[in-house]
């Protein structure tokens, strides 16, 4: 028998990196990823948000047209249509020209 715990847009992370994540960070999460919501000290807990659309760096040199896959490139900290080895971000909410370093991201959709 299933048991509802939660909605599920929000989940708790413990930070097992050596590094401190401040409030807006990106965090991948498994095969995904999820904005932290609070400051969160290494060994500590906090609160990610799952899902929602989120203006993000984006890599330069790349268009995107609304729907179309994002990835999260943790080395550049920033979106990519680049599949590769980055982690799915989610889809483009908005049209983002090439030149532009911010794109909205609807996060693990």
């Amino acid at each position: 028998m299933a048991v509802k715990k939660q909605e599920g847009t929000r989940l708790s992370y413990t930070n097992s990196t050596s590094t401190a994540i401040s409030a807006g960070d990106v965090v991948a999460v498994g095969d995904r990823i999820g904005i932290a919501l609070v400051d969160i000290a290494v060994d500590a807990s906090g609160q990610l948000e799952m899902e929602g659309v989120f203006t993000l760096a984006k890599t330069t040199g790349q268009a995107w047209v609304v729907g179309m896959q994002l990835y999260w490139n943790a080395t550049t900290a920033k979106v990519t249509s680049t599949a590769g080895s980055n982690k799915s971000a989610g889809v483009a909410a908005a049209i983002a020209a090439s030149d532009a370093a911010t794109g909205d991201v609807k996060i693990n959709a």
